[in-house]
């Protein structure tokens, strides 16, 4: 194999000495960079686990406020029923409120207050004669029917010296009269237990705030600033500008260290869960990798240093030194793995190291001379080898997967790299090529793309296997609730009914569009041209009975282009787009949807508009995953799937999708789709 001659280079040793140095400082620039590449690396990665497990610890606290709210709300049916004259009598309420406290872990109490502020029932058995009518929580549902569960504190209770947090919910009569409220309360250490679990070390934290910025909970435990601000200037700021979600730096409050944060709001409640990792953790490996770099660099200096010295004074051993190089790159190139072949401008093989042998069969005295072309293997076709050597002859290079011959016959993929080597005066003086047996790689790819066919199958069979079940789980609701028509039920009886039916629709609507998402990367019939006007038509006409109810209006431009996407993935991405605007949409006003769509080029791009709630500008991108929602709350209907199929059906198309502002605040979504 050719190598090009270092002696030129020592004639003038000062000036090589100079370059070498130019090198190392060039190298501990790169290492330099790297160094705070590596930096920002810890960071990031610090920040996507706090913000995991802030998303953990909300899903936890969610559940747990979710069992609180639906005991509340079941004491609230009890206590309207006992008002009017239909429930439990005065004797059992008590009991009744003992069983309801006795299903959540850590729960305090469960007492029922009458509308004039009086403790009337109590888990406890003994209701206190105290009047809460001027508690602020009491006025809050006296004045607001449509608050829900209303959480408070923290709050120190002399009774049981604890730190205390507690949720209400009003209850108002069938006439919407307001009647009085469920009030519970809960250990703050009990919501607390989330934080067991995570595997913090000492010096990390995890913090639960109020909508006030006071500490409800904290692990590692500091029991003296439980119920006290001790928040710093910038995390009050977010709190008080009730953020969603934050990242910040910032010495701690508590114990003021240094720590990156994640800050996230628990719902639509007003509390805050803060998950800190220290600085010292982060950067520890780091530290270590910094001291290697400098260790490093002050080597490389070094050595630099001493080449210089030593090739000033042993410039009569130039020689010498390249031809020692010229024998390391000899047996580097006779003991690479990958194969080396070196050939001259007509194509015959000058020059091979042992991997070709290895590799095809053939021993290397016998490839010697001949062409490429004794690997042949007859796959690839006239046109392919033009490319190649248009490629060669115009770029100097050519790299891709090639399929060749073994002497045995047997036919292997190969990853093969072609470069044109030049003289000094730029001219092709020979064709280098290096190749590497990638038979084992194609293998695996062909496995994994066995099991990832063979799992998508098994979601879809899954999931239509269980549309049976859940079908007939609500129809035997149905029969059951027209069976039961025109009897007294008792709350205890139509609840769960009521409940099992509308989750049971829930899951059937998880199902359908689990289907949908699923059925996107096939086309759905043939792909033709196809009027945009076709699919609007019918996915409204599904949803006739519904916008009519609303009292929603839909305007859809006249004349919309035809585009090239099959009818079923076309109809179903309109249907989540229908269906994403009606669940969103304002209750203190109709909806209003409208269409329009420009042809530019071979490209369409529809813009569906509504005055819905629309979508804050940092929710745009999650909202198109699966199982994103921006509304947390758990009695929202949607599945979190919906515009995740709109993106996967857009994109198998070759398109995008994106989220607009709307003049009148609500949601623009914007798709590019294949003019037809």
């Amino acid at each position: 194999m050719p190598v090009i001659s270092s002696v030129r280079w020592f004639k003038r040793p000062v000036m090589f000495g100079l370059a070498a140095l130019g090198i190392v400082l060039a190298l501990i620039v790169l290492l330099s960079f790297e160094l705070r590449h590596s930096y920002d690396r810890e960071v990031d990665y610090a920040t996507e686990v706090t913000g995991a497990l802030a998303k953990t610890l909300e899903q936890q606290l969610l559940a747990s406020m979710g069992q609180i709210d639906l005991l509340e709300q079941e004491a609230a049916v009890q206590y309207a029923a006992h008002r009017s004259g239909t429930g439990l009598p005065a004797k059992d309420m008590n009991a009744m409120l003992a069983r309801h406290l006795a299903r959540v872990p850590g729960l305090l109490s469960l007492r029922l207050i009458n509308e004039k502020g009086d403790y009337v029932f109590d888990a406890s058995g003994t209701p206190s004669s105290a009047n809460v009518g001027d508690r602020r929580y009491f006025r809050v549902h006296q004045e607001s029917p449509s608050v829900g569960l209303f959480p408070e504190g923290p709050l120190f209770s002399r009774v049981v010296s604890q730190w205390t947090l507690t949720f209400s919910r009003g209850v108002r009569g069938p006439d919407n009269r307001f009647l009085g409220i469920v009030q519970s309360s809960i250990q703050t250490d009990a919501l607390a237990g989330a934080f067991d679990d995570l595997g913090l070390s000492g010096t990390d934290s995890v913090t639960l705030l109020s909508g006030e910025g006071l500490l409800v909970a904290r692990f590692p435990n500091l029991p003296d600033v439980i119920g006290k601000p001790s928040i710093s200037e910038k995390l009050k700021g977010f709190i008080d500008g009730k953020v969603r979600d934050a990242v910040y730096s910032a010495p701690s409050g508590a114990d003021g260290r240094n720590r990156l944060y994640t800050l996230r709001r628990i719902g639509g409640h007003p509390f805050y869960v803060l998950v800190g990792i220290s600085y010292d953790t982060i950067l520890d490996g780091w530290r270590r990798t910094a001291t290697v770099y400098g260790g490093l660099s002050a080597i490389l200096l070094l050595g630099a240093a001493l080449l210089t010295v030593r090739t000033i004074k042993r410039y009569g051993s130039t020689v010498r030194q390249a031809e020692e190089q010229r024998r390391l790159t000899a047996e580097v190139f006779a003991s690479s793995l990958e194969g080396f072949i070196v050939c001259d401008l007509d194509g015959r093989i000058i020059s091979a190291n042992r991997a070709v042998g290895d590799i095809t069969g053939y021993a290397v005295d016998d490839v010697i001379g001949q062409t490429p072309a004794i690997f042949k293997s007859g796959v690839h076709d006239k046109e392919f080898y033009r490319a190649f050597w248009d490629s060669l002859n115009s770029k100097g290079r050519w790299q891709g997967e090639i399929w060749n011959r073994r002497k045995s016959g047997d036919i292997f993929p190969e990853w093969l790299s072609v470069s044109v080597v030049n003289d000094e005066q730029g001219q092709p003086l020979r064709y280098v090529a290096v190749y590497t047996d990638i038979s084992e790689t194609k293998a695996v790819q062909q496995q994994l793309e066995f099991f990832n066919s063979e799992l998508l199958r098994l979601a879809e069979v899954m999931a239509h296997h269980l549309q049976e079940p859940v079908r007939i789980v609500i129809v035997y609701c149905q029969l059951l609730k027209h069976a039961l028509e025109g009897q007294a039920l008792s709350a205890e009886v139509s609840g769960p009914l009521a409940m099992i039916e509308q989750q049971t629709k829930k899951l059937r609507a998880l199902i359908r569009d689990i289907q949908r998402y699923l059925a996107v990367a096939e086309p759905v019939g043939k792909v033709a041209p196809l009027c945009l006007s076709d699919a609007v038509d019918l996915a409204i006409a599904r949803r006739e009975k519904t916008l009519r109810e609303i009292g929603a209006t839909v305007t859809v431009q006249p004349d919309l282009p035809s585009v090239s996407v099959d009818r079923g993935r076309l109809v179903d991405m309109f249907d989540a787009v229908f269906d994403n605007s009606i669940r969103y949409r304002r209750p203190d006003q109709p909806l209003v949807i409208s269409l329009r769509a420009e042809t530019k080029g071979r490209r369409v791009t529809l813009r569906v508009a509504d005055n819905g709630i629309g979508i804050e500008p940092q929710y745009r991108d999650r909202v198109f995953r699966v199982f994103e929602r921006v509304d947390q709350t758990p009695d929202s209907e949607g599945t979190g799937i919906g515009l995740a199929i709109v993106r996967r059906v857009v994109e198998h198309c070759g398109g995008r999708v994106w989220i607009e502002d709307t003049p009148d605040g609500g949601t623009t979504l914007g798709l590019d789709l294949p003019a037809a």
